[in-house]
């Protein structure tokens, strides 16, 4: 039995099952990955940019 962070209910060792979508698209856009319970957040954007293909940079649309 792995050991839980303190009021997390995850612990280190833990998998979560995770759905992730963009707001308003057409047609709907998500993806479901799974994480490791120990990631840091930034390891999360790694992944989600990863998921999605993604460059980790931001575009302008001028109108």
């Amino acid at each position: 039995m792995d050991k839980f962070e303190a009021g997390t209910g995850v612990g280190q060792d833990s998998v979560l099952e995770v759905h992730v979508e963009l707001v308003d698209s057409q047609p709907e856009i998500w993806r479901q990955i799974e994480l490791r319970g120990s990631l840091a957040l930034s390891q999360v954007h790694q992944v989600l940019q990863a998921a999605f293909g993604w460059e980790d940079a931001h575009t302008c649309i001028s109108l």
